[in-house]
């Protein structure tokens, strides 16, 4: 099954395979609301504009032509900071892989563009555990941050 995905750089033609897999995984993994952060993300950050220097780097995981993952890395509002940036898997996908292979390939892409800097994520209770097994620690935990029952776990990579 591994072996069948292609990874490539995000682009626009791939906007709505994005969006349909980031609807199949609300609400558990995601609020309702954050498709408009989501959204303007894919529209604004995701593709370098012309002219400009490459600070947020977003790939796209296709299955016979098919989304069925997305996710990137990126300079934090320029300060320095590098972060994950809107990791998903389409919910039919989940437990075969797919989001170990997108993680991997992020995380390698990363080390070649910032090899010396600390990884930050944010994620929800749900998801932790999977990137602790990657050598996430959890460095903050804020209750009902995305929304009452949907905690925020601020995770870093050295």
């Amino acid at each position: 099954m591994i072996s069948m995905i292609e990874i490539l750089a995000y682009n626009d033609n791939f906007k709505q395979g994005c969006l349909a897999a980031f609807q199949s995984n609300i609400p558990v993994y995601f609020t309702p609301e954050e498709i408009n952060d989501f959204t303007n993300f894919l529209e604004q950050r995701a593709m370098p504009k012309e002219n400009e220097i490459q600070s947020t780097f977003y790939y796209v995981l296709l299955k016979n032509n098919e989304v069925i993952g997305c996710g990137g890395f990126g300079e934090r509002e320029r300060d320095g900071t590098v972060t994950l940036a809107w990791g998903l898997v389409h919910s039919d996908f989940h437990k075969q892989g797919v989001g170990k292979l997108l993680l991997q390939h992020r995380l390698t892409e990363a080390r070649k563009v910032y090899p010396s800097k600390t990884i930050y994520l944010d994620t929800t209770q749900y998801s932790y555990p999977f990137f602790e097994k990657f050598g996430f620690k959890t460095t903050k935990i804020t209750i009902d941050f995305y929304m009452k029952g949907m905690h925020r776990y601020d995770m870093e990579l050295v």
